[in-house]
């Protein structure tokens, strides 16, 4: 039932289960963001119209240059579509370090990776999770 969906995409491979989520979910306003600069396997502008992702959702530069997004490193129009989307769904544990402490609800997919993410998430390292954040208030 939402009006908005972002997903907040890690790498290049899952991007193309991505595509394919925000394809049947027909979401009126859908938004798929990439890195600026890709850290390991990330997905960039580049990698996203290679795979036509422009073709079911706004494609979306996020400013990160790192494994994960950030608040501080946030550009403009993609913080603005964020924090105002209905849904966002973050993939991958760079994205959890970045945007766990940003004050909104938000959707968690990926791997703990290390003992320090699966202490944090109650999981054993190489568990997959999602995990749901609730909006924090202060």
């Amino acid at each position: 039932k939402a009006n908005s969906l972002l997903i907040v995409g890690d790498n290049c491979g899952e991007a193309v289960l991505d595509k394919l989520l925000l394809d049947i979910a027909k979401v009126p306003n859908s938004y798929f963001s990439v890195r600026t600069k890709p850290a390991l396997n990330d997905i960039t502008m580049k990698e996203a119209l290679e795979i036509r992702m422009d073709e079911v959702a706004t494609l979306m530069d996020s400013g990160a240059d790192a494994p994960g997004a950030q608040e501080k490193t946030m550009k403009r129009a993609f913080s603005e579509v964020y924090f105002s989307a209905d849904v966002v769904i973050s993939k991958g544990q760079g994205n959890l370090e970045g945007l766990s402490s940003v004050k909104r609800e938000i959707f968690f997919l990926l791997m703990a990776k290390c003992e320090v993410i699966g202490g944090f998430l109650g999981v054993p390292k190489g568990s997959f999770v999602a995990y749901k954040k609730a909006e924090s208030r202060g």
